[in-house]
C-alpha cells in the first residue's frame, strides 16, 4: 500500500524553479555565446546528478506498507509495524519509536488516518501523540 507524502510549497518551488535553470541557461547560452554552449550543456548535465536526489524527494518518493513493514526511503531502515511502540507528531514529520529504542523520522502521509489505522491493526497497543489528538 503507497502512502504520498505531504511536501512543503516552498520546497516544490524552490525545485521546479532549480530544474528550469538547468534547461534554460544551455538555451541561453547557445544563442548568446555559441562558443561555449558546450560547456553550459556540460554544467546542465551536472546540475542534473547533483539534483536527482532532491527531485527524488520531492516529486517520486512514496511510504509503501508491504507485509506490515513500513519502507520510507532509499538509504534508511524499513520499520516493522509491530515493532512500533510509539508515535509522535513533531513539526511536519512523524516521529516513530519502536521497541528497540530506534526512532525514524518519517514525513507526513497525505492519509494520516488510514495511514494511523494501517499502524494500529498491526500494534493495537501503540501510543500515538498528535496535534489535536488524544
Amino acid at each position: 500500500m503507497n502512502f504520498p507524502i505531504q511536501r512543503s510549497k516552498s520546497v516544490v518551488i524552490f525545485v521546479c524553479l532549480t530544474l528550469a535553470f538547468m534547461l534554460i541557461y544551455p538555451i541561453v547560452m547557445l544563442f548568446t555565446n555559441k562558443a561555449h554552449w558546450m560547456s553550459a550543456l556540460i554544467g546542465m548535465g551536472l546540475c542534473f546528478i547533483v539534483n536527482v536526489p532532491l527531485v527524488w524527494e520531492v516529486f517520486i518518493k512514496k511510504h509503501k506498507v508491504e507485509n506490515g513493514v513500513l519502507k520510507y526511503g532509499i538509504l534508511n531502515d524499513d520499520i516493522v509495524l509491530k515493532d512500533v511502540r510509539i508515535i509522535r507528531q513533531v513539526g511536519k514529520s512523524l516521529e516513530i519509536t519502536t521497541n528497540a529504542y530506534k526512532v525514524h523520522m518519517v514525513a507526513m502521509p497525505q492519509n494520516m488516518d488510514e495511514f494511523l489505522g494501517l499502524i494500529e491493526k498491526e500494534n493495537p497497543h501503540v501510543k500515538i501523540e498528535m496535534v489535536g489528538k488524544k
